[in-house]
């Protein structure tokens, strides 16, 4: 009895990938029925003994059901939801969203999660199939979803902007905007900090604050008048980060406390990055990010992300690729990736990298492993780009380039950038030396 449960537990998976499979191949060749529906499964598929035996246990799956996120925008991701009211798992997923893309898996293939974006407008049949090793073993449902292009919606009334970097000790300053309202208005702060107080006098569009501690904080604006409705309110996340030391210092001393000293030669990566509004683009925006060497050798072979709205911000000991910044593998909707590769970073020099295909321009992210669509995404409550970003097999928690100072891989958003010091590629070295991700 010992040796059939186990041969159950371990063979049944695989011969559930392989139904799967051959379930897929028959969907491609027949016709698509927009209801629920069920079928049972060719006997002849089923040789093996192991299956029976598994039939007698596995209920199956009844209730299967989509769900969706709105709106429903064109090319922006639709999120996907499979749902059952019973059934025995596993219980595996296969998707047609209507558009000519053909039979979509989730990865793994028991994930009911999944994202898919439209890029024309139109009526289109979404069909779910879901299979296990109950009888009947396959369910399928369908719902018609319309996919529009939305009007972007107006600029929030109310929004805040601050000085830039913010370190521990020195004063902030922000400054409220308000689009539209009649004077007087009135604006009260909440720092994130314990800290909630009225500008003085409390219609002064700019305030001071000073944080004692470094980390993430949540800043909220309000502004109101005599009217008997909020004008509106702001919300966004600021970092606070520890006083730099000097320069000299940071050259001397910092390198020597946190690097081996047989390699005082090492590269040192630090970058910053600037978001642009394209002209007459409908929202579209343009990132610049810039790169730069700061150690003593050329540094190559690594990966530079942009995650947006992360559940953890990248760091030192938080290395790893933006989509799995947000809860989960692959649970992001939208990030850049750009390679650096074959395109040695010399000392002392600086590049430019762009949110534009590497196809269209060569300072432009790897398409293969970026979602973007010129857009911000919307809710944005925080955005980080972080140069060196993905560990190589080394062993080593440092990214893909030893540096001398691994802490300063965080970009920072700047207003304007320095003119690039190295903007021209060279091709010398192979792919091998960029991190899979």
């Amino acid at each position: 009895m010992k040796k059939a449960k186990m041969l159950v537990i371990f063979v049944v998976p695989l011969l559930m990938l392989l139904f799967f499979n051959i379930l897929l191949a028959g969907q491609a060749a027949s016709s698509v029925h927009a209801k629920v529906k069920e079928a049972v499964a060719e006997p002849e598929l089923y040789g093996s003994s192991v299956i029976s035996d598994v039939d007698a246990l596995a209920d199956p799956i009844t209730g299967l059901a989509i769900s969706h996120s709105t709106p429903v925008d064109l090319n922006e991701p639709v999120f996907f939801t499979a749902t059952v009211t019973g059934g025995t798992e596993p219980i595996f997923y296969s998707w047609n969203f209507g558009d000519g893309s053909g039979a979509v898996l989730p990865d793994p293939l028991m994930n009911n999660l999944i994202s898919h974006t439209y890029t024309v407008t139109g009526n289109y049949t979404i069909v779910l199939t879901a299979a296990n090793f109950g009888t009947p073993r396959i369910m399928t449902a369908s719902m018609v979803l319309t996919v529009e292009d939305l009007p972007e919606p107006p600029p929030p009334n109310v929004s805040f902007t601050y000085s830039k970097p913010i370190t521990v000790n020195q004063p902030v300053i922000f400054t409220a905007t308000v689009m539209t309202g009649t004077p007087p208005i009135f604006y009260r702060w909440n720092f994130g900090d314990g800290t909630e107080i009225s500008p003085t006098p409390p219609t002064a569009v700019t305030i001071s604050h000073i944080y004692t501690s470094e980390g993430f904080y949540t800043v909220a604006l309000s502004a109101t008048n005599f009217s008997t409705e909020l004008l509106g309110a702001a919300i966004d996340e600021v970092e606070v980060r520890p006083v730099s030391a000097p320069p000299g210092e940071k050259k001397i001393f910092i390198p020597l406390l946190l690097k081996d000293l047989s390699s005082p030669q090492a590269a040192d990566l630090a970058c910053t990055y600037v978001v642009d509004t394209v002209t007459g683009a409908n929202g579209e925006v343009l990132i610049t990010v810039q790169i730069k060497n700061e150690g003593q050798s050329e540094a190559d072979g690594f990966w530079v992300d942009a995650y947006f709205n992360p559940v953890k911000p990248p760091s030192e000991n938080n290395l790893g690729p933006w989509k799995d910044a947000c809860g989960g593998n692959s649970s992001c909707s939208t990030g850049i990736a750009w390679g650096i590769r074959n395109a040695p970073l010399a000392p002392g020099g600086s590049r430019n990298l762009v949110s534009i295909p590497d196809d269209e321009d060569p300072y432009g992210f790897d398409p293969d492993y970026t979602i973007w669509t010129g857009r911000l995404p919307t809710p944005l409550t925080s955005m980080y780009v972080y140069v060196d970003s993905i560990n190589n097999q080394d062993g080593k928690n440092d990214g893909a380039v030893s540096e001398s100072n691994e802490g300063n891989n965080l970009c920072e958003q700047v207003d304007t950038l320095e003119p690039a010091r190295e903007q021209q590629i060279q091709h010398r070295r192979s792919d091998s030396t960029l991190p899979a991700r």
